[in-house]
């Protein structure tokens, strides 16, 4: 049983706790507001901002408060009230407004949909070049990219390309829509918190914003990693359709397999995300800066999507490589991630790491430069 000299600490614990947690609801207020008013002052210019004095009243805390966000409220009807009056009378038509999060996650999901379904055969003949040193030693089935394209097409028939599609459109709609459709937004968030100047980003923000959105990525969407990859493997393993697809691994593995590999593959997607999102965001800035050319332009978004794609390719290789094999393997061939990466380099060599470079560097430049296109000309028209 408790003293009263215990019972006063723990009374005296739970109101600091309830007063830090009031102070940190009210500083995100306050952030949100200092932001608004930020928003305000740059679309009306100080000088039309200024009409708009706000006067709070001091009284007790929660007159105050209460009469805070009514003052607030009103202040930016007026506000909102001056912006549009203001775009009509300019006769702007292009003012630009942050889109939705939903808007952000489905034109970034449909691009990325869009690239899969153009570039899946030289996916899937990467995903065979990798699984390759499995086979028994000496033995090799497939020879550079088109040969492996051309041999599958051959003994397995041209839909053999595309085994797996259906996993990859839902993976890239779940997977891309979260690492490429909340970028911009965790990036702005990112800045606020650090204050940096949103014309000039740091690279240490970028970076932050596409290790968390592709993180995020995994952990929601890796099994539709796994029943991609093990389609692309073997065509015929899911002949039934994807949802069985789903079933059979669960009832054989449980609920681990569908999640098999989701550490390779987070390490991996954080590298490629950083490598293709921050690398794309990067070099179009700097181009924009320094060359002249339009922020529309289809060159600049193809340029810096072919760098991005080949920064890519470049640093998740290995992961990627160790990523397949992990993920195609029978359960109990390999102890885990760390022992499957080891028995390669000892039994392949380290040039194992980057099998299927070739076809991993024209399929990730291809799928940028579809991807980013297509994700450009739809923020146009939605945006």
């Amino acid at each position: 049983m408790m003293d009263s000299s215990e019972m006063r600490v723990r009374k005296y614990n739970r109101t600091v706790a309830t007063l830090n947690g009031t102070l940190a609801i009210l500083q995100n207020i306050g952030n949100a507001y200092d932001i608004s008013l930020s928003t305000a002052r740059s679309a009306l210019g100080n000088n039309q901002f200024n009409e708009y004095p706000m006067k709070i009243p001091r009284k007790s805390a929660w007159d105050f408060f209460h009469e805070y966000w009514r003052q607030y409220q009103n202040y930016m009807e007026h506000i909102c009230h001056a912006i549009k009056k203001k775009t009509k009378k300019q006769n702007v038509t292009n003012m630009s407004f942050p889109p939705s999060i939903p808007v952000q996650l489905l034109t970034a999901g449909t691009a990325a949909c869009i690239a899969d379904m153009v570039t899946f055969p030289l996916d899937t003949a990467k995903v065979r070049l990798q699984i390759q040193g499995e086979q028994e030693k000496g033995f090799r089935k497939y020879r550079g990219l088109t040969g492996t394209i051309v041999t599958i097409a051959r003994q397995e028939g041209f839909q053999a390309l595309y085994g797996g599609l259906s996993a990859g459109l839902q993976r890239q709609m779940c997977f891309s829509s979260i690492r490429l459709g909340l970028y911009e937004s965790v990036k702005t968030f990112y800045a606020s918190l650090l204050e940096d100047n949103p014309g000039s980003l740091q690279i240490g923000t970028r970076i932050c914003a596409g290790l968390t959105t592709g993180g995020l990525a995994v952990l929601l969407a890796h099994p539709t990693h796994v029943v991609k990859v093990r389609g692309q493997a073997d065509s015929s393993r899911f002949s039934t359709g994807t949802l069985n697809a789903y079933r059979a691994i669960y009832c054989e593995e449980g609920i681990r397999g569908l999640w098999k590999g989701a550490v390779p593959n987070m390490g991996r997607i954080s590298i490629v995300n950083v490598a293709e999102v921050v690398v794309y965001d990067v070099v179009k800035d700097t181009l924009l800066r320094y060359v002249a050319v339009p922020s529309e332009d289809v060159r600049l978004h193809f340029g810096s999507a072919v760098i991005a794609g080949f920064a890519a390719t470049l640093v998740a290789s290995p992961v990627d490589v160790v990523k397949t094999r992990y993920i195609n393997s029978p359960k109990n061939r390999y102890r885990g991630v760390i022992d499957c990466a080891i028995r390669m380099r000892q039994q392949e060599g380290f040039l194992a790491f980057y099998k299927g470079f070739v076809p991993s560097f024209s399929r990730l430049v291809s799928w940028n430069v579809v991807m980013w296109i297509t994700y450009e000309q739809l923020k146009i028209i939605v945006f």
